[in-house]
């Protein structure tokens, strides 16, 4: 077997050695790496909003954004509270309640991985979904809840 005769050999200064063993630089270079991400996914979830051209393909809210109530953990409408509908809609199926109306209640959690509840006003029959991929934090605009896509999401 033959060896090969080079010798790499990096020579730094030693006195820079040092100085990137000092404690301090250790910190201060892990502080500006932590301050970059922040920033970076701060960015990422500032970003999101709907424009004038996908708002375009979307119809307009059929609730009342007055009775929708937002806490810092979710976002929930009960239908039941709204007197009468703001459009006249047609139900194909639904089980009406002793008035006539077929009420419901949503609400949809700000953080993405968990459930979006929808069920009927009282909450006796419903179902949840949970998304099987990464969102970011859901965010209230113009009657609609927005959940942008996770920063681990891959197309």
């Amino acid at each position: 077997m033959i060896k090969p005769n080079i010798r790499l050999r990096i020579r730094a200064p030693r006195a820079a050695i040092r100085f990137v063993r000092r404690f301090w630089w250790q910190l201060t270079a892990l502080s500006l790496s932590f301050i970059v991400l922040a920033a970076v996914v701060a960015y990422h979830n500032a970003q999101y909003s709907l424009s004038k051209s996908e708002l375009t393909l979307v119809t307009r809210s059929t609730v009342n954004t007055k009775l929708i109530k937002e806490t810092a953990t979710e976002v929930s409408y009960n239908r039941a509270a709204e007197q009468t509908p703001s459009t006249p809609k047609v139900v194909l199926a639904a089980a009406q309640d002793a008035t006539g109306q077929t009420p419901y209640k949503a609400v949809l959690s700000k953080n993405g991985s968990q459930a979006i509840t929808f069920s009927d006003s009282q909450g006796d029959l419903s179902f949840t979904m949970t998304p099987a991929f990464s969102t970011a934090a859901g965010r209230q605009e113009q009657g609609r809840v927005i959940y942008p896509e996770g920063l681990n999401v891959s197309h």
